[in-house]
């Protein structure tokens, strides 16, 4: 790795965490988030050029396990951001549950 220069590893527990702790290391006032459905490679290849030109992160989530999402986006107060993905891969209430919602809060679409 010398022939790269200093790196640093970044990892977490699983691919959730992970994205959480890249989120935290790079993006020090994000004013959205990207949220990829962990699984499905394709959303996240994708999902990061396009997190890349909205100055935003790309968060790793799913139906079940949006914890470390709505941790990352509520204590960064985020309000705002995309969901890559139909309601099949991340669900409309774990979209609630990662931006504090409430249950019958409508999630706005463009």
């Amino acid at each position: 790795m010398a022939a790269y220069g200093d790196t640093t590893r970044i990892g977490g527990n699983n691919r959730f965490e992970t994205s959480v702790l890249i989120a935290e290391t790079f993006f020090e006032n994000p004013k959205s988030a990207v949220l990829a459905y962990a699984w499905n490679y394709p959303d996240g290849l994708c999902g990061g050029a396009l997190a890349s030109t909205m100055d935003a992160p790309l968060i790793l989530t799913m139906t079940n396990y949006e914890t470390q999402a709505a941790g990352y986006v509520q204590n960064h107060g985020l309000s705002k951001g995309t969901i890559l993905g139909g309601t099949g891969l991340i669900a409309d209430d774990s979209v609630r549950t990662i931006f504090g919602m409430k249950a019958d809060e409508a999630i706005p679409t463009k």
